[in-house]
Order: structure tokens, then C-alpha cells, then sequence
């Protein structure tokens, strides 16, 4: 052939390390501007899910008030196991904060959503309360209820379970010296009506707590009311922040909307306004 090398004996040379850096270059470029954008939609389809669960479990706790004369069930206590709280189990803050305990937690970490008296109706199952442990509770059950979790809580949330906090003002038993500390409530003790709240649409029922403070299942705003500094814990660190800068929040009437960290934390400065149920 006259003219030169063949083509096949151009490309026998391969590329040339300019050339080749030139691609990983591209190829950097584009995975960095592809990687968020997955990131943003993977997280969207978490928060997605989060807020479907949280409005099943509000139509769960909705359904059970008629069944039980008309009142909410109780947001209970670090493993207090009364039968109106809605979730059981719970531990000490030092526990929560053991990364150790996140991977391979031990038989009494975590919350016990099987045990509380909403699981019937979420869950469409019997509650489970014939374990040897505190109140009935079976500690040998490690069952995750897709229905209770957060995507985005990650490992602490999985071992935790649970990952929605109940307003604790819900709860009468605060300041109810026969109840607190784990004595079991009689039937005729109920707690807060239904019929007696106040704009429904701006209580809180529910929020997406931050595992990180979830040493129970229900949530004193900025750690105060009957917790005793045992209950949540806001100091200022910015923990709402699971969805995008913020958390979901389910409110009374059944519906469930983002709030931003620096929102939920106003909310929290007049508990009356978001909180107490009766005012």
C-alpha cells in the first residue's frame, strides 16, 4: 500500500497518556456531577417513604382512640411498658450513644413496636407481650416493622427499630406518681381525648426524631416537660436535619409535612402553640 502505515497498524499504538488522562479527566467531571443528583433522588425516595409510613402510623393511632373510649394512646417512657404507650422499650441515653450497640445491639436495645398498643392496628397483627422481660416483653424479638422506620436513620435507626417519637403531652401519666416509673395503669386511666384537642391541624402527633436522641419514643420539645433530662435532648446541635435540612412532622388530624430544623425549632420554643393538645 503506498502512503504510509495501514490504519490497522495506527491504532496498534493505543492510546497516548494525554489522551488517556483526558478520559479519566471526563470521566471524573461527569461522575461529579451525576453522584449528587443520585444522591438528591435516593434521598428523596427515603423521604418519600418515610412520610407514607408516618401517615399510616397516624391513621393507626386514629383508629385505635375510637377503640379505646375516645383517647390517644400514651407516648410513654424509657422502657416503662405500661399497656396504653404506643411503643415499648427504650434505654438510658449512654446506651443510644454507644456506637458499639449500633451494629450488634444488645437484647434489650431499641424499642419494641410489636408490644405497643397500636401494632394491631398498623401491623394487622396481635400485640406480642409474653416475653420474661420488664412488663411482658420479649427481648428475644429483633423484628424490624418497615412501617415504624425511616430510610435515612441508617444503622442506629435499624437497631433501634423505631425511629418516630410521640409528643410526650399526650401522655397523662407525666405527673401521675401511680404510673410513672413502671407501674402498670389501671382501665379506667386514659389520658387526652381526641374530642378534646384543639386545632387538630397544628398539633403535633408525631415526629422523625434523630436516633441519636431517641432513648425513648416520645418527644419532650427541647428536652423539657416531666423528662427529667432523661427524655429528648436539644441543646442547640442541629439534629433535625434527617430529610434535606429537616424532619417530617404528623400532626393530629392526620396529615404529615416537612419542616425545616430552624422551624421545628421555634415550634419547640411554645410548647402550648404546637404541643399541649388541650390548648
Amino acid at each position: 500500500m503506498r502512503g504510509g502505515k495501514s490504519a490497522g497498524a495506527r491504532w496498534a499504538h493505543g492510546f497516548t497518556l494525554i489522551e488517556l488522562l483526558a478520559v479519566v479527566a471526563l470521566i471524573i467531571i461527569v461522575l461529579s456531577l451525576v453522584l449528587p443528583v443520585l444522591g438528591k433522588a435516593r434521598e428523596a425516595g427515603r423521604f418519600a417513604v418515610c412520610m407514607s409510613n408516618m401517615r399510616q402510623l397516624c391513621l393507626g393511632i386514629l383508629n385505635y382512640a375510637p377503640d379505646n373510649n375516645g383517647f390517644f394512646p400514651w407516648a410513654g417512657e424509657v422502657d416503662r411498658n405500661c399497656p396504653q404507650d404506643w411503643v415499648w422499650g427504650g434505654q438510658p441515653r449512654a446506651d443510644t450513644e454507644n456506637n458499639a450497640y449500633w451494629a450488634n445491639p444488645p437484647a434489650s436495645f431499641g424499642h419494641h413496636a410489636e408490644a405497643g398498643s397500636i401494632f394491631p392496628y398498623v401491623a394487622q397483627q396481635p400485640i406480642r407481650r409474653n416475653g420474661s422481660g420488664k412488663n411482658g416483653i420479649d427481648e428475644t424479638i429483633r423484628t424490624v416493622y418497615p412501617i415504624y422506620r425511616c430510610p435515612s436513620t441508617d444503622i442506629l435507626g435499624e437497631a433501634l427499630r423505631v425511629n418516630f417519637s410521640m409528643n410526650a403531652f399526650i401522655d397523662s401519666s407525666l405527673n401521675d406518681p401511680e404510673i410513672v416509673g413502671g407501674a402498670v395503669a389501671g382501665p379506667s386511666v386514659y389520658g387526652v381525648a381526641l374530642s378534646h384537642v384543639r386545632k387538630l391541624s397544628k398539633k403535633i402527633l408525631l415526629v422523625n426524631e434523630d436516633p441519636r436522641t431517641m432513648h425513648n419514643a416520645s418527644f419532650y420539645p427541647m428536652g423539657s416537660a416531666g423528662g427529667g433530662g432523661t427524655g429528648t435532648a436539644f441543646d442547640g446541635t442541629p439534629l433535625h436535619v434527617l430529610h434535606h435540612g429537616g424532619i417530617n412532622v404528623a400532626f393530629m388530624d392526620g396529615h404529615v409535612m416537612w419542616v425545616s430544623h430552624d422551624e421545628i425549632m421555634n415550634m419547640q420554643k411554645d410548647p402550648s402553640t404546637y404541643f399541649v393538645p388541650t390548648l
